[in-house]
């Protein structure tokens, strides 16, 4: 079955694979791809391979939220560690526990795609001036964004597996 989180989670590793292969062409050969507290570079690499390494990213980004919860659902239900156990993987609930993780997991990895096309962008507005610098504020706002969502995320999800059955 399809969802809107689906389709929403392609439209994004769509558009993240889009936006980096738009934006490198137009970088430097020599990136600055790594930066200290002050946003001042400290690590630098080849165009190719900033490409291949966020490429890669992308690529274990949707091997593992999107593949995952699938494997994870074939499993032998003996194997699964999940609170409330019995209750989730008992006949009646085993679909609905299959689809709130696959649901729960999409939205992770939306997140994750979304974090990492955004830093992305961020290195590449840093490389687009002759002394590159990245915003440091950008960036601690975009981590500090992040790290709620995975906070709120876990809570959501595990209030909902917790409070099942009881």
């Amino acid at each position: 079955m399809r969802t809107i989180t689906t389709y929403l989670y392609v439209f994004v590793a769509v558009a993240a694979a889009a936006h980096l292969v738009l934006y490198l062409p137009q970088m430097p050969l020599v990136m600055a791809v790594h930066f200290g507290p002050s946003g001042s570079p400290d690590g630098w690499s080849s165009r190719e391979t900033f490409f291949a390494i966020s490429a890669a990213i992308m690529a274990l980004n949707i091997i593992v939220f999107a593949f995952a919860p699938w494997v994870f659902q074939r499993r032998r239900f003996e194997r699964i560690n999940v609170p409330n156990r019995d209750y989730w993987l008992s006949a009646e609930h085993a679909d609905e526990f299959y689809f709130l993780f696959r649901e729960k997991m999409a939205w992770f990895g939306i997140a994750n795609l979304i974090f990492a096309s955004v830093v992305t962008h961020l290195v590449f507005i840093a490389n687009s001036v002759p002394e590159p610098r990245l915003d440091e504020s950008l960036f601690l706002a975009l981590l500090i964004g992040y790290f709620v969502f995975v906070i709120s995320w876990l809570f959501l999800f595990f209030r909902k597996i917790l409070k099942a059955g009881r």
